[in-house]
């Protein structure tokens, strides 16, 4: 999986307009030439906002304009500005693509668990099983549990969002941020042996995966598995320096909940050997 951040990034940028045209309320021209010129410019342009005004003044009621508006502002962490624009596409909206769209934002870039919790039951009234940047509602729900701290919540949420994918693909189908996260929720509530067995299904799926790699040597250390727990830290070392850790395509602009740092590793490292584990 190494450099799948990279041509996440760049399937991101470049995808963009043809993904999303098919939610294109209008079909005027002009304001779809001036989205098409908006898109010869990097995201962060100043062009690409006046082309996008441009297609706005035309077809202000369109909400994909808007939502589009808002998209480089949350990847420079300008939270509020982005929000205000991404607001009007929620309201312009019927379809509730809009909605889920603000629940993951609110989840993964501005870390505004509660609303992004309000979001996401809004969204489920009408999609129930709805999925959005490639996960379950019920993923990011489970993600914002977690963070607020309820771990009962959190843990119910992504168990549903597993039994759904295992009964809709196959227990190969799962994704496996579905059961890191599992892991990880067992992990706080000091389950170590059930998060180890869901961890090792992670690595299954991804073996290189250094931030798994880390929670396995976190959950040997707690159970009193010091020599393990330093085989493990440093195969996370040795992965992470590769580049293999978090495959989300935004990831390069927002940390997970969860996510290691060379710092993470480094510390337990020196705790063991001043331990005297080599």
């Amino acid at each position: 999986m190494k450099n799948n951040q990279f041509l996440g990034f760049i399937l991101l940028f470049f995808n963009t307009l043809s993904v999303f045209s098919q939610k294109l309320k209008t079909n005027d021209s002009l304001a779809i030439s001036y989205l098409e010129k908006a898109y010869s410019y990097s995201y962060y342009s100043p062009n690409f906002q006046k082309y996008l005004d441009s297609a706005i003044s035309i077809k202000p009621q369109e909400p994909y304009f808007w939502q589009q508006k808002s998209m480089p502002f949350f990847k420079q962490r300008k939270y509020e500005k982005g929000m205000s624009y991404l607001n009007r596409a929620v309201e312009l909206d019927t379809t509730g693509e809009y909605l889920e769209y603000r629940a993951f934002i609110k989840c993964i870039f501005q870390k505004n668990y509660q609303s992004s919790l309000d979001d996401f039951f809004k969204s489920k009234e009408k999609y129930m099983n709805g999925y959005v940047m490639d996960h379950s509602y019920n993923f990011y729900i489970s993600l914002s549990y977690l963070q607020l701290g309820d771990l009962e919540q959190a843990e119910k949420y992504i168990l549903n969002s597993i039994e759904y994918e295992e009964k809709s693909f196959g227990k190969n189908g799962v994704n496996y941020l579905d059961l890191f996260y599992y892991a990880i929720i067992l992990m706080e509530k000091e389950r170590y042996n059930e998060a180890l067995i869901i961890l090792q299904q992670v690595v299954g799926f991804y073996n290189k995966f250094s931030d798994a790699m880390y929670y396995i040597g976190f959950c040997h250390y707690h159970l009193g598995y010091y020599k393990t727990s330093l085989e493990y830290f440093n195969l996370s070392k040795k992965f992470l320096k590769e580049g293999y850790s978090f495959t989300e395509a935004n990831s390069i602009y927002e940390p997970y909940p969860y996510q290691i740092y060379m710092h993470n590793i480094d510390a337990f490292i020196s705790r063991l050997n001043n331990f005297g584990y080599k």
